[in-house]
């Protein structure tokens, strides 16, 4: 069996529950189906060890495992959504809601000001809302399996294109030769992102001496047209 370090890209398949056994989250299609945890694809999860692709604990925790055995782990709250804050937790006015044409109640989702928040409750004209992430101040169980190893640089590059940029795997295309890295897109990146995407591929990915992004713009040509 391979051990899995720091460092290391790998598959994983995991399933999380909350202490009283509840599943909330899972990418293993067979406990997907029988709890019905609905996904449209369930497919491993790509990650870097020790970069933050996962939860504090959990990161930790894989740079002890070894590729193909099944693992549970206890996650305590401090260590994966942290505990709840009390400041994230606004009593705001019902009105603001009624100048969005929102009719407010409780298990409402919102996002507001670039956070996602859950209604907690409704009194007269007061809207309580809570912005702390739903699983913060909750202990996890993860039962998890590292699928796979992946030892190819293309392979890397490809899992942080898509984890970093979501791009799907049909709108770019790859070149890597002694240790150039070419990638060609369907449309433009901003600069700013492509200045954090080289970042991190130099950083994660050493055998990338060099990396250059290109643009393939569509040279599909106009069909003629006539006029009568």
């Amino acid at each position: 069996m391979v051990k899995i370090k720091k460092g290391d890209f790998i598959e994983l398949e995991y399933t999380g529950k909350l202490v009283s056994g509840k599943i909330f989250d899972t990418n293993a299609k067979s406990v997907g189906e029988k709890e019905h945890v609905h996904k449209k694809e369930y497919s491993p999860l790509f990650v870097c060890v020790g970069e933050k692709f996962v939860i504090k604990g959990l990161d930790e925790k894989l740079e002890s495992v070894e590729e193909g055995k099944d693992y549970t782990f206890e996650i305590s709250a401090g260590e994966a959504y942290g505990k709840k804050n009390p400041k994230l937790v606004r009593v705001v006015s019902k009105a603001l809601f009624t100048k969005q044409k929102m009719n407010p109640h409780p298990g409402m989702q919102i996002n507001a000001e670039g956070m996602a928040g859950l209604v907690r409750s409704v009194s007269g004209g007061r809207v309580t809302v809570d912005f702390n992430h739903p699983l913060a101040g909750k202990d996890l169980i993860f039962d998890v399996k590292v699928v796979k190893l992946i030892k190819l640089a293309k392979e890397k590059v490809d899992g942080l294109l898509n984890s970093f940029m979501g791009l799907p795997k049909d709108k770019y295309s790859i070149e890597l030769k002694e240790g150039k890295l070419g990638v060609e897109t369907d449309f433009p990146i901003p600069d700013n992102m492509l200045g954090f995407v080289k970042e991190k591929i130099s950083k994660l990915v050493p055998e990338v001496k060099s990396i250059e992004f290109s643009t393939k713009f569509s040279t599909k040509k106009k069909e003629p047209t006539t006029s009568e």
